[in-house]
């Protein structure tokens, strides 16, 4: 089942938080045990989820021109970012999405980029304990071992130098607790949502909620301004007397 988008789970709950400030609406959860407790248990989670404790980490100026070496660095990334890809997109597909992040195959200059990149975001998966340590022995049964990702290294260096600018990247830690959070606030908004349809019967009030839809004969109408009166008849002009 394909994983339902980040923007439509916050915005479901989003509208869902924001109607539990309606008094009608909280008395009636409550019944179900909805607490002040709970609402905030869904910002906390809302928060979280959307990314509040992500840092991207910021790319550093690079001082280099690509040199004669950039087509073996071609060569590297032709070898390499499709083993990667495909070995991650099939066992760890969450993982595949943050060393994947706004990259792709390049060409020329840009290629130091991309593969300067690629090598901090598996360095990087060290970071994130087991699941990171699995991914990387798979990536290294499939060849992409840490010597290798070490002459990648070099060959970069032989262009650039030591430093090099990569794309700006979420801190993979605070990114994983992200995820998690938004398996979490998901969860939350499922239940509730599901709760909430079992003791709100207004549907005005459903609606606010985002549990329910509105009809177009249930839209209101545009109001119609009423026709001005006619105007009285003038009285008879008197004739000659």
């Amino acid at each position: 089942m394909a994983r339902v988008d980040l923007w439509y789970k916050l915005q479901k709950l989003l509208k869902f938080l924001l109607a539990t400030l309606d008094p009608r609406i909280f008395t009636l959860l409550t019944r179900r045990g909805f607490k002040n407790q709970t609402r905030r248990e869904g910002w906390a989670l809302f928060m979280k989820a959307g990314g509040q404790h992500v840092d991207l980490l910021l790319a550093q100026p690079g001082d280099g021109s690509p040199g004669d070496q950039v087509g073996r660095i071609d060569d590297f990334e032709n070898e390499w970012f499709d083993v990667v890809d495909a070995a991650l997109a099939n066992h760890f597909p969450e993982l595949r999405q943050q060393v994947f992040l706004n990259l792709h195959k390049s060409s020329g200059p840009e290629v130091v980029l991309t593969v300067e990149t690629l090598l901090a975001r598996v360095a990087g998966l060290e970071r994130l304990g087991d699941p990171g340590r699995a991914a990387l022995e798979l990536l290294a049964e499939r060849g992409f071992t840490a010597e290798v990702r070490q002459r990648g290294r070099a060959l970069i260096e032989q262009v650039t130098g030591p430093e090099v600018a990569v794309l700006p990247t979420p801190d993979l830690v605070a990114e994983a607790e992200r995820q998690v959070a938004e398996d979490q606030a998901w969860a939350f908004y499922l239940e509730w949502a599901k709760t909430a349809r079992t003791v709100v019967r207004r549907k005005d009030l459903r609606i606010k909620l985002g549990i329910s839809t509105a009809t177009r004969a249930e839209e209101p109408e545009e109001p119609i301004e009423p026709e001005p009166p006619a105007p009285a008849p003038l009285p008879p002009v008197p004739g000659p007397g």
